[in-house]
C-alpha cells in the first residue's frame, strides 16, 4: 500500500522534529481535536512538504486534505502542480488545485496572497471545512515583525503571522512551524532526500522581504552571532502575543464585540477608552465591514475628528464606505459607486446607502401607533419619497440593484403583476433616471420597493401589523 510506504520513508522527520518542537498552541489544538479533517496548503517548497509529512506522522488519526494553489506566474507553476498532484495520489490524500484566471491581476505578492488566501478558503467552505494548515515558519515570523516595527505597528501587527489564528467564519489557520528555522527545515528534508521544488523568485532582492531575508537576517548572524539572536527575537515574539491577548482580555469589558455589530456608535463611548484601544476599536470596526485596506492615517483622522468634537464630519474609506460624524454618534455609511450603471450591494436594515448621484436611502424599524396606521392605509406618505412595510415579512439583509429590462412585481393594491418599465411611463420617470432608480429586494430577489413607485403588495402593512420597516429615499 502506497501509505505504509510513505510511513517507512520519512518516519525520522518526526524523530527530528517531534512535537514538542513545534508550536505548543498549535500541538494543543490539534491533540484536542482528533475528528477534525485538516486542510493542508502545499506549493511544493521545503517548509510545506515538511509541513505536510509532519501532519501525516504526528496526526495520523485526521483526514487530511491536501489544497495547491498554481498562480500561472512562473513557467515551472504547471509542473509543480502536476507533481503536487502525483505526490498526493503516493500519500493517498485527496487533493484541491486552484488556478488563477489569466485576467487576474498579480502586480505584486499581496495581491497572489489574496487570490490564494481566497482560494483556499471557498475550499474549506465548500467542504464546510474549519482548519487550515499553513507552513509559515520562524523566518516567515521575524521578517514579517522586522518590517512592520519598521513601517510602524500596532502589538497585533507586530505578532503576525499567529500560531492560532480564529476568523468570523469560524475558521482557523494553524502555523505549528513557527518554531523551526528555514535552515532547519531544509537541512532535515535534505537529510531524508526529501525531493522539494525551490521557487527561484525567493533569491529576487526586489521584494522587500527577501531583501530582509538574504540581507539583513545575515547581518543580524554576524553581528549577534550566528543564530544565537533568535530564541531572543522568539521569545520577544511570544511575550508581544501575550500582550496582545492581554488587550483583548480587557476589551470584553467594554463589550467591543457587541459595539462592532453597530453602524451607529456614541461618540463617548469611544473617547472614554484609552488611546491604543480606540486605535484597535476603530481598526476592527471597519473591520467588520469588510474594509480590507485599513491605514494607519484613516484611523488617525477618525480619532482626531473625535477628540476635537468635530461635528459634520465625513472620510471616505474606499468607493462604498464613508465615516459620518453628527450628533454626537459616528456612524459607518455605505457609499454605493456604480459602474457601466450596474449596482448591487446589500443592505442592512438601520443603515444608509449613499449614491454618487447624491441620493440617499435610509431604514429603520418603527414600531407602529393606530394614528401610524391610519396614515399609511390614507395615503398620507408618498411613495415616491418613503415607505412602511410589514418587518416580520422581511429579512434582516435587503438587496440593492440597479433595474434591469424585464422586472416585474406586484404593486400594491393590484391584483395582477406589472412591468416596472410601464409603470416608469405611467409615473413619468424618464429613461435617464430610471438607471439611477435602485431596486430593493429581499434574499430571494423579489422586488420590495422602488422609490417613486408602490410598495410590493406582499410586504404591506396590515392592520395586525405592529413592527413596520420604514425605508426613505431622498435626493440632497
Amino acid at each position: 500500500m502506497k501509505h505504509p510506504s510513505f510511513l517507512e520513508q520519512y518516519s525520522r522527520l518526526a524523530q527530528i522534529f517531534q512535537k514538542k518542537d513545534l508550536d505548543s498552541r498549535v500541538v494543543n489544538f490539534l491533540d484536542t481535536h482528533a475528528g477534525e479533517t485538516l486542510f493542508v496548503a502545499c506549493s511544493g517548497g521545503s517548509d510545506s512538504l515538511c509541513l505536510l509529512y509532519l501532519i501525516r506522522l504526528h496526526w495520523p488519526q485526521n483526514t487530511c486534505v491536501l489544497l495547491h494553489y498554481n498562480h500561472k506566474v512562473r513557467q515551472a507553476s504547471d509542473r509543480e502542480a502536476n507533481h503536487m498532484r502525483s505526490l498526493a495520489q503516493q500519500l493517498d490524500v485527496p487533493i484541491e488545485i486552484g488556478e488563477r484566471d489569466l485576467s487576474q491581476s498579480a502586480k505584486d505578492e499581496q495581491q497572489l496572497r489574496n487570490l490564494r488566501y481566497n482560494y483556499f478558503t471557498h475550499v474549506l467552505n465548500r467542504h464546510r471545512g474549519r482548519c487550515l494548515i499553513l507552513g509559515q515558519h520562524q523566518d516567515d515570523l521575524f521578517e514579517t515583525f522586522l518590517m512592520r516595527f519598521v513601517r510602524g505597528s500596532s502589538l497585533e501587527g507586530l505578532v503576525a503571522p499567529k500560531p492560532v489564528q480564529y476568523f468570523p467564519n469560524h475558521q482557523v489557520r494553524l502555523r505549528p512551524l513557527l518554531t523551526l528555522s528555514k535552515t532547519q527545515i531544509t537541512e532535515a528534508c535534505n537529510a531524508l532526500n526529501i525531493p522539494y521544488v525551490t521557487d527561484e523568485t525567493n533569491a529576487n532582492t526586489i521584494y522587500l522581504r527577501n531583501r530582509v531575508r538574504h540581507h539583513l537576517l545575515p547581518c543580524m548572524d554576524r553581528i549577534f552571532g550566528k543564530n544565537q539572536w533568535r530564541s531572543g527575537f522568539q521569545k520577544t515574539c511570544e511575550l508581544v502575543l501575550e500582550q496582545q491577548q492581554g488587550v483583548d482580555t480587557i476589551c470584553d469589558l467594554y463589550r467591543f464585540k457587541e459595539k462592532l455589530t453597530q453602524t451607529s456608535i456614541a461618540n463617548k463611548w469611544i473617547t472614554s477608552m484609552p488611546l491604543y484601544l480606540q486605535r484597535k476599536f476603530i481598526t476592527e470596526w471597519f473591520m467588520s465591514f469588510g474594509i480590507k485596506t485599513i491605514t494607519f492615517s484613516m484611523v488617525e483622522k477618525t480619532l482626531r475628528a473625535l477628540k476635537h468634537g468635530i461635528e459634520y464630519y465625513y472620510l471616505t474609506l474606499n468607493s462604498q464606505y464613508r465615516i459620518c460624524i453628527k450628533d454626537g454618534k459616528i456612524q459607518c455609511q455605505s457609499y454605493l459607486s456604480s459602474r457601466g450603471n450596474k449596482l448591487h450591494m446589500y443592505f442592512p436594515i438601520a443603515s444608509h446607502i449613499y449614491f454618487p448621484h447624491k441620493a440617499c436611502l435610509s431604514g429603520s424599524f418603527k414600531n407602529l401607533s393606530e394614528a401610524d396606521k391610519e396614515k399609511i392605509f390614507s395615503g398620507y406618505y408618498a411613495d415616491a419619497d418613503c415607505t412602511f412595510l410589514d418587518a416580520e415579512k422581511l429579512t434582516q439583509k435587503l438587496h440593492v440593484r440597479s433595474w434591469q429590462p424585464g422586472d416585474r412585481y406586484r404593486p400594491i393594491y393590484f391584483d395582477h403583476e406589472k412591468k416596472i418599465k410601464n409603470l416608469f411611463v405611467e409615473r413619468k420617470i424618464n429613461h435617464s433616471t430610471r438607471h439611477q432608480v435602485p431596486v430593493i429586494c429581499d434574499d430571494n430577489n423579489q422586488i420590495i420597493w422602488i422609490p417613486g413607485l408602490p410598495p410590493a403588495h406582499y410586504f404591506k402593512v396590515e392592520p395586525q401589523t405592529k413592527l413596520s420597516v420604514f425605508l426613505t429615499y431622498k435626493i440632497w
